[in-house]
């Protein structure tokens, strides 16, 4: 985080302290929605005061968030964190509405997102023959641990090793700033070893001197975007025909394109497989949500359909 967008972060702190509306959840989850375009702000604007951003920053703003492939209900849900503090900052600005923002309708239940076994293989296969040993070790994260991409592109060497170590790994810098441990298993420490002998620095696995974890991130959800229909399966659709398939007929099952967070979706369902296997199917699934940092039900079926 640099000295711009420390200084705007400071500037929703006080605010955050101010308010009271709202649940505690709720704010505390607006307050880290906001961190992030404060984040972003810093390293893409000049804005000193968050009551002075414009509307073109915003309509930027949804179109990075679109680049990462944050789904549209994690954007209406980032828009109205954003809309919040500008709010309570007395902004002068009216924050354009989602139908101004040409915002889709969110499609997240009814669609398969999990990889295949075969499309993981023809993806890491494709990644190593182009060098980019960097989105090799996004994958295996996120399908061997289920990471989000934030959450892998910020791991440290010593976070690797403990989780070598002691069979867990920790994730603490997490959405919602809720950290969990996820299990090794002993088949899995061999990756976690690859992972940190291609480490990018000594003290990160994706960080270098002088990388910016977001251009990190954006690099590796663009190498997916741009060559996924060279590993995916051909019946994989975009998510505008997905949406009016299902517009059409809520019990069809469209498979859409690969996205990297999908991978957590094949992490959830190879977990409940094994969890059900010891476990009735409720503590399957809590097992499964905790190590998804969802911790609820509702969500974790998404996951699982």
């Amino acid at each position: 985080m640099n000295g711009k967008s420390k200084n705007l972060t400071t500037q929703i702190d006080k605010l955050f302290k101010k308010n009271n509306m709202k649940s505690i959840k709720t704010r505390y989850r607006y307050k880290d929605a906001c961190y992030r375009f404060c984040i972003w702000l810093g390293e893409n604007t000049n804005i000193k005061k968050f009551k002075n951003i414009k509307v073109k920053h915003i309509y930027m703003y949804v179109e990075y968030m679109r680049s990462i492939d944050y789904a549209p209900g994690t954007i209406k849900l980032e828009l109205s964190a954003i809309r919040f503090f500008y709010n309570l900052a007395e902004g002068k600005n009216i924050i354009p509405t989602n139908k101004k923002l040409n915002l889709e309708k969110r499609i997240t239940r009814g669609t398969k997102r999990a990889w295949s076994q075969e499309e993981i293989e023809r993806a890491i296969a494709l990644a190593k023959e182009m060098g980019r040993i960097d989105v090799v070790k996004a994958i295996l994260l996120s399908f061997k641990f289920g990471c989000r991409l934030e959450e892998a592109v910020v791991l440290t060497n010593y976070q690797v090793k403990e989780a070598i170590l002691s069979g867990f790994l920790y994730l603490e810098n997490t959405k919602g700033k809720n950290p969990r441990e996820v299990e090794v298993k002993v088949q899995d420490r061999e990756i976690l070893k690859y992972i940190l002998a291609n480490a990018k620095s000594s003290e990160r696995i994706f960080i270098g001197i002088g990388d910016k974890t977001h251009m990190v991130k954006r690099s590796i959800q663009n190498w997916i975007t741009n060559h996924r229909e060279k590993f995916q399966e051909i019946d994989r659709i975009d998510r505008n025909s997905a949406r009016k398939m299902l517009e059409k007929d809520r019990k069809s099952a469209p498979k859409v394109n690969l996205t990297m967070h999908g991978n957590r979706h094949t992490f959830a369902q190879l977990s409940f497989i094994e969890a059900s296997e010891k476990y009735i199917e409720s503590e399957a699934k809590r097992k499964v949500s905790e190590e998804l940092g969802h911790h609820r039900t509702e969500v974790t079926n998404i996951y699982l359909k």
